[in-house]
């Protein structure tokens, strides 16, 4: 039992915490005030950048150590996890930067949540229990749904906020102007919503390439 409580240590604490509050620290000095930060899933493509490099230097100390066959097993289940581990924190990044009222609380759910995935995928991994194996095969199909479903709801709202702010934009700019909207304001205002569009969908591609790695 007390080897299943280290293992737990280890798992939750010494790593899981330890990585996501540092990928954290990251995203919050280097990115949060960047003028790039520009919209809701924003917080998702850095997050995924950030936790796939740090994946990057976690796997070659652990081929270092374990060598082709280590590498092979990480490549398969722990590259993706990390990637998923960072896009349920850009997750709640995005959300914050453009929640302002629910802002704490988002950012603490930025944090808890992906530790909780982490120490567990690292927990099953650590433990010498049969069962766990087969819970193993089933939590990483789940981790790789779950963050797939969290690209396609920011993609969303992250569109509808862009959209909302050209559209005010647009309508402040005519009502400047004294000559309200015009085709050429709704015309403009759909042609944002189409590039908006595509744009998510290009970064949701980048974002699944991330899985591939």
């Amino acid at each position: 039992m007390s080897s299943h409580i280290q293992a737990a240590w280890n798992a939750f604490i010494v790593a899981a915490t330890t990585e996501e509050f540092f990928k954290f620290f990251v995203i919050m000095i280097f990115i949060w005030r960047s003028k790039h930060f520009n919209e809701p899933f924003d917080g998702i493509v850095y997050a995924v950048y950030v936790s796939l490099g740090f994946a990057l230097v976690e796997n070659i100390m652990y081929v270092v150590q374990g060598g082709t066959s280590v590498a092979l097993l990480r490549a398969i289940t722990a590259v993706p996890a990390h990637a998923i581990f960072g896009i349920s924190m850009g997750y709640y990044v995005g959300m914050a930067k453009y929640k302002p009222k629910n802002s704490r609380k988002l950012l603490s759910y930025a944090i808890i949540v992906p530790v909780i995935l982490h120490g567990l995928y690292d927990f099953i991994i650590m433990v010498d229990i049969p069962v766990l194996l087969i819970i193993f095969v089933i939590y990483v199909p789940i981790l790789y749904i779950y963050g797939l479903r969290k690209v396609k709801y920011l993609s969303k709202f992250s569109g509808e906020q862009l959209k909302k702010q050209e559209e005010e934009k647009i309508i402040e700019s005519s009502n400047h102007e004294d000559n309200g909207l015009n085709i050429n304001d709704l015309h403009d205002i759909e042609t944002i919503e189409t590039q908006t569009e595509t744009e998510n969908t290009e970064k949701q591609q980048d974002i699944k390439r991330g899985f591939d790695v």
